[in-house]
């Protein structure tokens, strides 16, 4: 059975946070928070770490928007292609990588599944 784990990003505008929060409790059976930082490598992140070492084989690491991953979207979509290439799952919920998009290219398709570990 897949089990969804988020992850929020907790920064200085309350309003996002609370959106985050209330989002993936709402489909998460576990959701841990990080405190907003300029550090890109995973291995840097406690929190992020230890939400991706919770995730089963089927599970699926969740966030609400791809800068919920860093400190822009640029850097939000370095982050989920490093996850990605470490094999971990990942959905994101609103954004350009929901998959709710007409037209498909690679890179949508690597990051909207939930791809396999």
């Amino acid at each position: 059975m897949v089990r969804f784990v988020g992850l929020v990003r907790v920064t200085k505008v309350a309003e996002e946070v609370e959106h985050q929060r209330a989002t993936l409790n709402a489909v998460c059976s576990q959701v841990f928070e990080e405190e907003a930082s300029r550090r890109l490598l995973i291995s840097s992140r406690p929190a992020l770490q230890a939400a991706v070492g919770v995730l089963g084989t089927d599970d699926v690491l969740v966030v609400v928007c791809i800068k919920d991953l860093a400190q822009n979207f640029v850097d939000g979509w370095r982050v989920l292609l490093d996850l990605l290439r470490q094999g971990t799952p990942v959905r994101v919920m609103e954004g350009s990588a929901t998959g709710r998009s007409l037209s498909s290219t690679p890179m949508r398709e690597r990051s909207r599944g939930c791809g396999r570990r």
